[in-house]
């Protein structure tokens, strides 16, 4: 009787150590997905200053983003080959 009473003690106490183990896992899981998003945000937010003060006080719209910058590449025309100056 006492074996089965300590074995049926053993087996319990091993459950629930497992179970804690598993609850702590799921909890440092959720707390790794919020320190996450709060991050994820807190770079949205500077992200959004900086294009706020790149600007100069205007604020940027998706199309903005989307047009292309200026091309600043000089070409410089030869005269030909065939016609002396």
């Amino acid at each position: 009787m006492k074996k089965e009473l300590k074995k049926n003690i053993y087996e319990t106490v091993s459950t629930l150590r497992n179970l804690f183990i598993k609850m702590k896992v799921m909890l440092e899981e959720e707390q790794d997905k919020s320190h996450t998003a709060k991050e994820i945000n807190g770079i949205k937010t500077e992200l959004e200053a900086c294009r706020r003060t790149s600007t100069k006080g205007k604020i940027e719209t998706p199309s903005d983003r989307e047009r292309e910058l200026p091309k600043t590449v000089i070409r410089e025309v030869l005269p030909s080959h065939d016609h002396p100056q």
